[in-house]
C-alpha cells in the first residue's frame, strides 16, 4: 500500500471514529452531536483536530480537495453539518497553531484562501435555515464561529461572500440568541482588510478611490446598524448593572467592541473631508 492510500485510510477511519464517538451518548440518532459528555466531546474536537492536520498537511498530494470533501460530508445530515463546522474551524485554527516549512505554508494560504467563498457558502445556507430552526442553535453557533475563522483570509474585501453577508446583517439586527457572534465576524471582517490602514500612506481621497464600491457600502452599512442601534444601546445600559456577572448587558458589550475597530481602523475613511477636519 502507497504511502498516499495509508493517509486516505487514516482520514477514513478519523471520520468513522468521529461519528461512532459523537453519536455514543447523545442518544440513537441524535441530530445534535454537542449534546454527548463533556468527555466525548474532548475526544471528538482532538479527532477533528486530527482530520483537519491531515487535510492541512496534504493540501499539494493526495487530498487537494478536502474542503469540498468535508463540506460534501457536512451535507448528509444535520448531525453530519455539525461535525463538517468543527472540522472546518479546527483547519483554521491549526493552520495558524502549527509549525509547517515555508513552503507548506504558502501552500496552506493559497490553498484556504481559494476555498474560502465555498466555505462560506456551506455556511450560508445553514444560517438561512435559522428563521425555520431545522437546526440546534448549537449548529448555528459553530456555524458563525467557524465562518470568523475563514474571514481571517478574506484580505482583499469586506464581502467574500455576498449571500453569507447579507445572512450576517440579518441575524445582527433580527436574531438575539446569534447577533454576538454575528457581530465577530463583521469585526474579523475589518480587522483583517487590507483597507483598515488605508490612510496611513494615502490621503483621505485617494484612500477612498481605493475601495471597491462594494466594500464601501459595507462600511456604510456597518455605521447604520450602529446609528440605528444607538437606542438600543442607550436603553440596555441604563439597567441596573452587576459586575460581577461575565454576561452581563451583551448588547453593550457587542456593540461597543464592533465600534471600537471601526473607529480605531477606519475613523478618518468615515469622516467627509471638510476644512474644519482639515
Amino acid at each position: 500500500m502507497s504511502n498516499d492510500a495509508q493517509v486516505l485510510e487514516v482520514r477514513d477511519s478519523l471520520f468513522a471514529m468521529i461519528g461512532r464517538i459523537s453519536r455514543s451518548g447523545s442518544g440513537s440518532g441524535s441530530e445534535n452531536p454537542n449534546q454527548v459528555g463533556l468527555k466525548q466531546r474532548i475526544v471528538v474536537d482532538r479527532l477533528c483536530m486530527c482530520v483537519a492536520l491531515v487535510a492541512l498537511n496534504t493540501v499539494s498530494s493526495c487530498w487537494m480537495n478536502s474542503v469540498a470533501d468535508i463540506i460534501k460530508f457536512g451535507s448528509d445530515t444535520p448531525h453530519n453539518c455539525y461535525l463538517a463546522l468543527l472540522i472546518l474551524k479546527a483547519i483554521c485554527q491549526e493552520a495558524e497553531s502549527q509549525h509547517f516549512s515555508n513552503k507548506q505554508k504558502s501552500c496552506i494560504e493559497i490553498n484556504l484562501r481559494e476555498n474560502l467563498e465555498q466555505v462560506l457558502a456551506f455556511v450560508c445556507l445553514i444560517l438561512q435555515t435559522r428563521s425555520q430552526r431545522q437546526l440546534p442553535l448549537e449548529s448555528y453557533l459553530e456555524a458563525l464561529t467557524a465562518a470568523k475563522s475563514w474571514c481571517r483570509f478574506s484580505t482583499k474585501t469586506f464581502v467574500p461572500n455576498q449571500d453569507f453577508i447579507h445572512v450576517i446583517f440579518s441575524m445582527m439586527e433580527n436574531d438575539q440568541e446569534t447577533f454576538g457572534k454575528a457581530i465577530s465576524v463583521v469585526k474579523k471582517l475589518l480587522v483583517e482588510s487590507k483597507f483598515n490602514k488605508a490612510l496611513e500612506y494615502n490621503s483621505e481621497s485617494t484612500a477612498f478611490s481605493l475601495i471597491p464600491e462594494v466594500d464601501k457600502q459595507f462600511l456604510q452599512a456597518v455605521v447604520l446598524y450602529c446609528i440605528n442601534k444607538r437606542d438600543v444601546l442607550v436603553a440596555e445600559t441604563q439597567k441596573p448593572f452587576d459586575e460581577t456577572k461575565d454576561e452581563e448587558l451583551p448588547f453593550a458589550r457587542k456593540f461597543t467592541s464592533l465600534l471600537t475597530v471601526l473607529c480605531s481602523d477606519y475613523e478618518l475613511l468615515l469622516i467627509r473631508e471638510t476644512n474644519e477636519s482639515n
